[in-house]
């Protein structure tokens, strides 16, 4: 029974095998026609789609790079053209009150400087201290210049800032204007322009000697305490005839109209507290009815004279 059973399994897998080899040919037929059938089919269908896409996808790309190729180079001739500057610059004229020169002149010395050097045509190469010091040494009544650059644009700016003009001083040399530090900033016609404005003139006796525009004339304590007495007087409604430096060191002569005696003044003191001690005699000496044959002394603090 067993040798049975045993030979007829041995043939029944020897038959199992014989039917298995005999099955796979059919196996491999199938994948391959399957396989030739999707070529025909699905997925030939798609590789001949795809090989006509690519060319309109190679278009876009090409597209899309000239157009970032534009961009970048309209940027970069912005940036460029950005960086240039215009020959003539803008003025600004700061506390100016037109009594100085006209805007004109200025506006012409700026634009031969910025015209002077092929450095000063764009912002990286611009000479601003040049420029500065080439405007400054030509107009003597600057006391400061700066140029502003703008961000975006082609025109700076340049900003002019004049002295403070405080009082007319005349030498022997002619009439100059002198600035806060007793610099003379201006000659000529800018000097007729600020007297007619009704600035302090005073006159020299004491020979300053040689006085050019530019050089220095009066110490600053004499310029401050000479316009700060201007200043009282025409609080109180008082017109100066005369302002007169004499020979004397550190004095100063003053006459108002319509009196015949002048006032002796320290210009090293404190100029309200001098005016004040000449306005407090000379109102009593009205209400006495009496007038200085000759002058009113206010140079030592606290006291007053006169003759």
């Amino acid at each position: 029974m067993f040798k049975k059973k045993l030979t007829s399994r041995r043939r029944l897998s020897g038959q199992g095998a014989n039917d298995t080899q005999a099955r796979r040919p059919s196996v491999f037929s199938y994948r391959a026609s399957r396989s030739a059938i999707e070529a025909n089919t699905g997925r030939g269908q798609n590789k001949e789609q795809t090989e006509i896409r690519r060319p309109n996808l190679t278009v876009k790309a090409r597209v899309a790079k000239l157009l970032r190729l534009v961009v970048f180079v309209a940027i970069g001739a912005f940036i460029v053209s950005n960086l240039l500057l215009n020959s003539s610059p803008r003025i600004v004229l700061l506390g100016i009150n037109g009594t100085f020169r006209d805007s004109g002149v200025y506006q012409a010395a700026a634009n031969q400087a910025f015209a002077g050097s092929g450095f000063n045509t764009n912002k990286i190469t611009l000479d601003t201290n040049g420029i500065r010091e080439a405007l400054m040494q030509q107009f003597p009544e600057l006391s400061d210049v700066s140029i502003s650059l703008p961000l975006v644009g082609r025109q700076p700016v340049v900003y002019l800032q004049p002295s403070t003009s405080r009082l007319i001083v005349q030498t022997a040399g002619g009439a100059f204007v002198l600035d806060d530090t007793g610099k003379a900033v201006a000659s000529g016609q800018i000097v007729d322009n600020l007297r007619q404005a009704g600035l302090p003139e005073v006159q020299d006796q004491a020979g300053v000697g040689d006085v050019q525009v530019g050089s220095s004339v009066l110490p600053s304590t004499a310029v401050r305490f000479i316009t700060e007495v201007a200043y009282q007087l025409k609080a109180k409604d008082l017109q100066i005839e005369t302002l007169i430096l004499p020979s004397l060191p550190s004095e100063l002569h003053l006459k108002i109209k319509e009196t015949g005696y002048y006032v002796k003044l320290n210009t090293r003191g404190d100029a309200r507290v001098e005016v004040g001690a000449f306005l407090a005699l000379k109102q009593y000496l009205e209400s006495q009815s009496k007038t200085p044959a000759e002058y009113i002394d206010v140079r030592v603090e606290n006291r007053a004279y006169f003759r």
